[in-house]
């Protein structure tokens, strides 16, 4: 039992030191022990693998950007961490959006797709267009900020996840996020 206590207050550590610091190697090793059983936990609720790790990924950006939130005193740095997780699960299942695409097709490949069904289209450029314009709009601001910065910008998933702040597998899977979406928008279909 001495064992685990002195394991809680180590990681209630570092998650203050991350706090105050904003170190960078403490928050690799946290995430590092934390990402697999926070994702772990959120299979309980969900039987999407997917789901579950976008979440878990999610989970632990909020918890780099809220750090300054968590006080030792109130809650184990484990506690603090899955309630994040949990919580972000539930606000996920009430907006509607708890149902994820489980296929890891790359985002060239659905580049591809889009390509291959704008030539098949009848009608001219310019209402095509026009589809995939309303079709970013009616996407999620980060899912429509991914695309327009992969596809019109031409950046690397490294690149975005540096500028906008994410991990590279938030990168990832919001633009198979989005692509699902705009292949539905658009009547391209899976292969």
């Amino acid at each position: 039992m001495e064992k685990v206590k002195s394991v809680s207050a180590n990681w209630n550590q570092v998650l203050t030191e991350i706090a105050r610091h904003q170190d960078r190697q403490q928050f690799a090793r946290l995430y590092e022990y934390f990402a697999p059983r926070v994702k772990t936990y959120l299979l309980r609720f969900t039987a999407s693998e997917a789901q579950a790790e976008e979440l878990a990924q999610e989970a632990l950006l909020q918890v780099w950007r809220k750090a300054s939130k968590y006080h030792a005193d109130k809650a184990a740095a484990s506690t603090w961490i899955f309630c994040i997780a949990r919580n972000l699960f539930i606000d996920q299942q009430r907006s509607g959006k708890g149902q994820l695409e489980q296929r890891t097709d790359s985002y060239h490949e659905h580049e591809q797709l889009l390509n291959d069904r704008a030539q098949e289209v009848d009608y001219d450029h310019r209402a095509s267009v026009r589809t995939l314009d309303q079709a970013i709009k009616e996407l999620p601001i980060m899912q429509a900020q991914l695309v327009y910065k992969s596809y019109f910008e031409g950046k690397s998933h490294s690149e975005i996840a540096g500028d906008l702040d994410i991990p590279i597998g938030s990168v990832k899977s919001g633009l198979r996020l989005a692509f699902k979406k705009l292949r539905a928008f658009t009547g391209v279909e899976d292969v």
